[in-house]
């Protein structure tokens, strides 16, 4: 996946490229691809637990790194992969 934005910076920035792994199971401070519509859209965050709601699924929050961005709150997104391997082009 190819950063878009600078959301993620100071860590990742615009146009790094991101590897990540489907069959890695999430935990609090990895940095995923959310699907956050039907649309398909893709999002690029922190994940971090919020709580859990009335039906026991989590409430997240998906974060920006960025000061300027907002902290997007979550009930169940689709979680669909986890980032294993970060390239930043040089030149």
């Amino acid at each position: 996946m190819q950063i878009e934005g600078n959301s993620t910076e100071p860590e990742f920035h615009d146009k790094d490229v991101v590897i990540t792994d489907p069959g890695v199971s999430v935990k609090p401070g990895q940095f995923v691809v959310a699907q956050i519509d039907e649309d398909n859209a893709a999002i690029f965050k922190r994940y971090r637990v919020k709580r859990r709601g009335k039906a026991g699924r989590p409430i997240i929050e998906l974060v920006a790194l960025n000061p300027d961005w907002l902290t997007l709150p979550f009930e169940g997104p689709r979680i669909v992969s986890v980032a294993a391997d970060h390239y930043r082009r040089l030149v």
